[in-house]
């Protein structure tokens, strides 16, 4: 119900491009999970390019079966779904920390790892990396978070970290890499949160992150946060 909310919104901006963070099912990843929100996201997905990343609700044959396009074929990594998308001078990286459905914490594993810095070493351009899990220390957080940030560490082109898991919306740094919490748009887990979608503005210099509300803590509705590149 809250994503036939948020679809129209999205819809009705100038937006060139979208990415959806993870948890794209309740919660095992069914077949009929993904025929519906294929069925929704059609629309969207015929207007602009759309980024789709794993999350620990997700099951990853069941996802490609039915998003053949946007899954890739072949895919980048036999047991990931990764990719990477440039659009207005900026690279994203999409990674799946999926390591079982209904399963919390998630893992990149070494050939990913391996992937992602293969990818970086590549170019230059500005870069956002685009994961499911919170990026602590926590049992059901990234567990290879660590090594992640190993690899980030010597390609200052890597600006920014999204990520989602958490159903908070927050901005922090670590080690000059911006790291944007995402707002969930199925629920919270605290009424303190809001429940929503973020419209994004992207230059080489940062980002300008507006959150829009359609559930939760309302009180930040239409707010601007902008984000600069510190490194």
């Amino acid at each position: 119900d809250n994503l036939a909310k948020v679809l129209p919104q999205v819809l009705a901006t100038q937006a060139d491009g979208a990415l959806v963070g993870g948890d794209l099912a309740r919660l095992e990843g069914l077949p009929e999970d993904y025929a519906r929100l294929h069925e929704m996201l059609a629309p969207m997905m015929a207007r602009m390019p759309t980024g789709l990343v794993l999350g620990n609700h997700d099951h990853r044959a069941n996802f490609r079966q039915a998003f053949r396009t946007v899954a890739g074929s072949p895919p980048a990594l036999a047991d990931k779904h990764a990719s990477t998308r440039e659009s207005g001078g900026l690279r994203f990286i999409l990674l799946d920390s999926l390591l079982a459905p209904d399963v919390t914490p998630g893992q990149l594993g070494s050939a990913q790892r391996t992937w992602l810095a293969a990818q970086l070493a590549q170019a230059t351009t500005p870069t956002v990396i685009l994961v499911h899990h919170t990026l602590g220390s926590n049992d059901g957080e990234l567990m290879d978070a660590e090594r992640l940030f190993e690899v980030l560490r010597p390609h200052r082109h890597v600006k920014a970290i999204m990520y989602g898991h958490s159903h908070k919306y927050e901005v922090t740094e670590r080690e000059g890499l911006q790291l944007i919490n995402l707002p969930a748009i199925g629920y919270n887990f605290v009424d303190s949160e809001p429940v929503g979608w973020v419209e994004s503005v992207w230059t080489a210099e940062g980002v300008d992150l507006t959150l829009r509300t359609i559930g939760g803590n309302q009180s930040a509705n239409g707010q601007t946060t902008s984000v600069h590149w510190s490194r």
